[in-house]
């Protein structure tokens, strides 16, 4: 695992990376697609994880969603990210990163004019 916490130190979660997400990733097109996507969702993470619906009540695993986003000539598509939380530890663990069915996509305000993305 990899951990990711954007120098945020012991102040928030910290974000690790299981093997599985980085083989997600790949499947994705590479770090800097997903990155450019779901970045932001970090910040989300570090903050409060909780806050994340599970998949099911029985699971420990939660979701964030982005949504469809024009930036410029480029559409960014939506994703849909999930990943489990260690309390003990207080650390967040992605599993695994998927672009969303086109059908699914829901449209964000641009980048630019969005002050405080919701991510689920």
């Amino acid at each position: 695992m990899t951990n990711t916490d954007g120098g945020y130190g012991s102040s928030g979660w910290n974000i690790e990376e299981h093997d599985s997400y980085d083989e997600s990733v790949l499947q994705c097109g590479g770090y800097a697609e997903v990155d450019n996507a779901i970045a932001w969702l970090d910040v989300f993470l570090h903050r409060n994880p909780l806050a994340a619906p599970r998949i099911t009540e029985q699971s420990d695993i939660r979701i964030f969603k982005t949504k469809l986003r024009i930036k410029g000539v480029k559409a960014i598509p939506a994703y849909r990210l999930l990943f489990t939380v260690d309390l003990e530890r207080q650390a967040v663990i992605k599993l695994h990163v998927a672009m969303s069915d086109p059908g699914d996509m829901a449209y964000g305000d641009p980048w630019d004019e969005y002050d405080d993305p919701t991510p689920f």
